[in-house]
């Protein structure tokens, strides 16, 4: 498999999750996808709605599933589908890039609530 380093400069196998987070988010999505041991390829962006940069990290994922954030909210998105998968808001970032990181390894989703 062909390797890419992602923006932090450690290294990834092609099969990766895409992500556009702020450069304040990166380290803590980052380390909620290497605590799932899921490769993520982070492309650090100031500026763009969250909902349009996860379609667009998705679509260039190859695992077609992309995650981003702006200043309110933090974004979910699978590619092709016309809205996103999951939302949180921003202060939930890292529970939410654990979430996109169990989606690409096909785990069953955490529950933060009681039901």
């Amino acid at each position: 498999m062909a390797e890419l380093a992602d923006t932090f400069g450690t290294r990834a196998v092609a099969d990766w999750t895409g992500a556009y987070l702020r450069s304040v988010d990166g380290r803590v999505a980052a380390a909620a996808f290497e605590e799932e041991g899921v490769p993520v390829h982070i492309t650090v962006v100031e500026t763009g709605q969250a909902d349009r940069l996860a379609a667009r990290a998705a679509a260039r994922s190859p695992l077609r599933i992309g995650f981003a954030s702006d200043d309110k909210v933090a974004v979910i998105h699978l590619a092709g589908a016309a809205s996103p998968y999951l939302s949180s808001p921003i202060a939930q970032l890292r529970h939410l890039a654990q979430q996109a990181a169990r989606i690409a390894a096909r785990r069953p989703l955490l529950c933060t609530e009681r039901l």
